[in-house]
């Protein structure tokens, strides 16, 4: 199944349309997530983002990616964007732990780039949470490795007494300024033909914004689609104008049954839900 079928993130940008994604913390989204059963949907939701929380500033450790991947068998038919400090993390390890959501998702991961570094600023890679080359090449590289398996690589031909055709694998044979990825990924091809990223309007991100799947800004950013963030009573004025908007959902929803209410209660929203 093609991932444009899956995903709205994906869409071909001739076919551009307005978007509805819910912004949770990682842990909120992990309790809600708990109590569900498998394959839950939630009309008339595009995609939910998870935000990372580090201990020193939420009180426990929260990982996005994983709980993105917790979701993926409880959700169905709903992005999967999982923030990602740039600085705290390797394109690499990236790269290979959103080509696996993809895969367990069946198509249906993006990504949330951060501005800038959370918690101690000690701890990174870049020297500056402005440094707008850092970020660009950090997606230059998650390009290259995303398909460095070519359709067929696992090849499984028993007869052959052959597991992978290794013409069919590609080194990303990167080094940058920041970087040096050689690859391949230790991980089959992913669902999705490249990365859905979305971005900011932090300076950092003005290497990305243009080929972002949408930019999160308060306000009308220069280039990209435009995802405005908001809480549930602006949502309704705010869907008349941008390409798409991001709901916080409050911090003391942590229930299936609260949850289930607040996206019942969202304009536009449909009668039923998870």
């Amino acid at each position: 199944m093609k991932a444009e079928r899956l995903s709205p993130m994906s869409l071909p940008a001739s076919e551009p349309r307005r978007t509805l994604g819910l912004s949770l913390g990682a842990g909120q989204a992990w309790r809600i997530l708990s109590a569900l059963p498998a394959g839950a949907q939630i009309p008339g939701v595009d995609y939910l983002v998870f935000r990372d929380g580090i201990g020193e500033i939420v009180g426990e450790d929260h990982y996005a990616l994983l709980v993105a991947a917790f979701a993926a068998p409880r959700l169905a038919g709903i992005g999967l964007v999982p923030e990602v400090d740039l600085y705290r993390a390797d394109p690499y390890l990236i790269a290979r732990a959103l080509t696996s959501l993809d895969i367990l998702s069946g198509g249906r991961a993006g990504l949330l780039a951060l501005g800038g570094p959370q918690g101690e600023p000690r701890i990174g890679y870049a020297s500056t949470a402005s440094d707008a080359g850092f970020v660009a090449e950090f997606f230059e590289v998650l390009g290259k490795l995303w398909n460095s398996w070519d359709e067929g690589a696992l090849a499984r031909r028993w007869d052959e007494n052959l597991y992978l055709d290794r013409d069919r694998l590609h080194e990303a044979n990167h080094r940058g300024a920041h970087f040096a990825a050689r690859g391949p990924l230790p991980t089959p091809r992913a669902v999705q033909a490249r990365p859905v990223v979305f971005a900011t309007d932090h300076p950092s991100h003005a290497g990305i914004a243009a080929t972002a799947a949408g930019v999160v800004s308060a306000r009308r950013p220069p280039q990209g689609r435009w995802i405005r963030p908001v809480d549930a009573e602006g949502l309704a004025a705010a869907r008349a104008d941008p390409d798409g908007c991001l709901v916080e959902v409050p911090a003391e929803i942590i229930t299936v049954e609260t949850f289930e209410t607040f996206v019942a209660g969202l304009p536009t929203s449909g009668a039923s839900h998870v």
